[in-house]
């Protein structure tokens, strides 16, 4: 009888994601397909400041999330009071007519509040977006660079007798 595995044995689990052994298999792909080797701690510290990043744009959109949902709240708030103010000005001996014209006050400015707030609110959303944006592309243009600086030779440049003026300047 073949022996079962525990799936909730943390130790196969540490096996599974173990940084180390992840880092062996890029090598031993990099090398298969003739890539540049690239030091496994660059590329580490690049990946723990991407996670950073993304933390950050996550931050940035919940306090944004928070910051939508109290303006929501206010918002409400606001034209309940309204409401309630209207209709303690109603009286029900006026004129129907009168009353029918002060509730149809009533409604507009309720109604160009509301749209004032979701105007708000909208460009509140925008303005969330375009700071998660900004920071997530900063953080990858930074590592395209980074990128370009692993991948990149210790020497920058060509070996000698390899096509090499020898004079440091371009053949180009």
């Amino acid at each position: 009888m073949a022996e079962q595995s525990n799936p909730f044995d943390v130790s196969e689990l540490m096996y599974l994601f173990d940084p180390n052994r992840y880092m062996e298999q890029v090598r031993r792909l990099m090398q298969q397909y003739g890539l540049p080797s690239m030091d496994p701690q660059v590329l580490m510290e690049a990946q723990r400041r991407n996670m950073e990043a993304v933390v950050a744009a996550n931050r940035t959109l919940l306090e944004g999330t928070e910051a939508l949902m109290r303006h929501q709240a206010d918002l409400m708030r606001e034209v309940f009071e309204e409401m309630n103010r209207s209709a303690g000005q109603l009286s029900a001996d006026e004129d129907p007519a009168q009353r029918a014209a002060r509730q149809m006050d009533m409604v507009g400015r309720i109604y160009d509040h509301l749209s004032g707030h979701l105007r708000e609110a909208s460009q509140q959303v925008l303005r969330t977006q375009e700071a998660t944006m900004t920071q997530l592309d900063a953080r990858f243009r930074d590592s395209l660079q980074e990128l370009r600086g692993m991948s990149a030779s210790p020497g920058e440049g060509k070996p000698a007798g390899k096509g090499s003026t020898g004079s440091g300047a371009s053949p180009d």
